[in-house]
């Protein structure tokens, strides 16, 4: 049986769990290839098992891993192993778990539905590394949870190729329950948190060129231009530019997103006492688009132009970054070259 881990990551948590799961494999005296999702898709045959390591997005699959899963062909007799890695947070004095919702079941789903067998998935909490919104935390608590997930990998792992499954657990129900509940959320960052997220990210005066966040773009979604990138709307917000960069000059612009969501709200505040609920969170829906794509074609002019004025509405700026400890950048490259 050929074992094959691919893995989609921004930060190194995925790839992480990827490789924890083929050293776990290799111990039980079984080889497994680990590749990227850029890299060619694995020739898998009746018997082989096939494990999918990526992240959580606004708690679901992100649109690379769906997309990958759509295009893989027909899975009759391979077996398939799903680890979905969630943020984990630690909040004062204590940790808390990450929330996958349908990240990892989705992908089941689809398997499923093509013919796989589905033989375990899990939700992993690997270090928070949404760091637009929030800093990452210190090295301590960051190995805490690497620690913590590299243990329940090692289990999961064995519980797979000894035979048994991981699927129906307390913590995968409980996912289940709460993902179909928030799966409209979940939808709308599919859709709308991609034209929303991708517009925030810009590089500041720092910046100096070197276009390491183009060149290690998964998704291929910066664009050199002038003295500094611009992010299109292929941006999945893996956050991978603000890992890289060796100047930490990428920011998420918190000005202009409290600007737009004031802007949206004060424009329909006259519509809402009178419009039936859902047109207006259609109207709501519609002009945040309006409003992000028109923010893009303003920043997209500012390329080449001095940003600091626009360094001061932000946060990220004294934020700390976040990339997986052992994960180097060019581990991040090599995956889509």
């Amino acid at each position: 049986m050929a074992i094959e881990v691919v893995w989609s990551s921004g930060t190194g948590n995925s790839r992480r769990a990827a490789l924890w799961f083929a050293e776990a494999a290799r111990v039980r005296g079984r080889a497994a290839m680990v590749r990227g999702l850029q890299d060619p898709p694995p020739s898998l045959v009746d018997g082989d098992l096939l494990v999918l390591a990526y992240p959580t997005h606004g708690f679901t699959a992100p649109w690379s891993m769906l997309r990958y899963v759509l295009r893989l062909p027909s899975g009759r007799g391979i077996s398939v192993a799903l680890l979905a890695t969630r943020g984990g947070g630690w909040y004062l004095v204590a940790p808390l778990p990450g929330f996958a919702g349908s990240a990892a079941w989705a992908v089941a789903f689809l398997l499923w539905m093509k013919g796989y067998g589905i033989v375990g998935l899990t939700g992993l909490d690997l270090p928070a590394n949404w760091t637009a919104i929030h800093p990452s935390m210190n090295s301590r608590h960051a190995h805490f949870f690497s620690r913590r997930a590299r243990v329940k990998v090692r289990r999961f792992t064995a519980r797979i190729l000894g035979g048994r499954r991981w699927i129906l657990t307390p913590c995968n129900l409980v996912e289940l329950v709460l993902g179909l509940a928030l799966l409209p959320i979940s939808l709308g960052y599919l859709f709308i948190g991609r034209l929303f997220l991708s517009q925030l990210f810009f590089a500041d005066s720092r910046c100096d060129g070197c276009n390491l966040c183009v060149q290690t773009c998964p998704e291929g979604a910066i664009r050199p231009g002038g003295r500094h990138p611009r992010w299109t709307l292929r941006c999945e917000s893996c956050h991978r530019c603000m890992a890289v960069c060796p100047k930490q000059a990428v920011q998420a612009h918190h000005g202009l997103l409290v600007l737009g969501l004031v802007a949206t709200s004060l424009g329909l505040a006259p519509l809402a006492l009178r419009l039936p609920w859902l047109l207006h969170q259609t109207l709501e829906w519609a002009s945040m688009v309006g409003f992000l794509l028109l923010l893009q074609h303003v920043v997209s002019r500012l390329r080449g132009l001095p940003l600091g004025i626009l360094s001061f509405s932000t946060l990220t700026h004294w934020y700390r970054r976040y990339r997986e400890a052992d994960t180097r950048i060019r581990d991040l490259k090599a995956q889509d070259k």
